[in-house]
């Protein structure tokens, strides 16, 4: 399955909630704490593998599932970021035991990331306004597709931009770096203050 999304920083969640409830249909709040796991490549030392581990909780209830992505940032004609993901998941029962499994293979945890979220879906897109531990509030789009040919991808790019107008926001806030990067950036400027 491919995601095809953006991201964009926005400067009140509830501004921007009072946007889309006009539109989308509410799913409810959950919580995610993820955990990034790495592992150099043997024989590759420039390559790296990333597996992450999402526990999200949704009212009295904890899933934990396993994430395998390939990411690929793009832009669209007019400079406007956007991902292209192919996304492997599976859900686990013992965290605790897969933990044990990655690290015997030589995985190492690498990063953690805590978001909030509520989330909103039109027939076609998921939107999620969520408050990023150490980052702030923003908002993801997201489409999800069998394929990822050219055309396939330009119309949802095309209609992400077109929820992302609905929702009051401008391209110009839409965020080209992964949170993995703001989180390293937010950590250096933490380390030296």
């Amino acid at each position: 399955m491919y995601e095809i999304e953006l991201k964009a920083r926005i400067a009140s969640i509830a501004e921007t909630e009072a946007q889309v409830r006009t539109f989308a249909e509410f799913l409810g709040s959950c919580d995610k704490h993820d955990t990034y796991w790495t592992r150099t490549i043997t024989g590759q030392p420039e390559q790296r593998i990333s597996i992450r581990i999402r526990e999200e909780t949704r009212g009295g209830d904890v899933r934990c599932a396993v994430t395998y992505k390939r990411k690929e940032t793009r832009r669209s004609n007019d400079g406007a970021a956007y991902e292209v993901n192919d996304e492997q998941e599976f859900h686990i029962d013992s965290r605790t035991a897969f933990e044990a499994f990655l690290r015997d293979d030589g995985f190492a945890p690498e990063f953690c990331k805590h978001k909030r979220a509520r989330q909103w879906k039109t027939d076609t897109v998921l939107i999620e306004l969520c408050d990023v531990e150490r980052l702030g509030a923003f908002i993801e789009l997201e489409i999800l597709s069998d394929g990822a040919g050219a055309q396939r991808v330009t119309d949802a790019v095309s209609e992400l931009h077109t929820v992302l107008a609905r929702c009051g926001v401008s391209r110009s806030a839409v965020e080209a770096r992964y949170y993995s990067e703001l989180l390293r950036e937010a950590e250096q400027g933490e380390q030296h203050v």
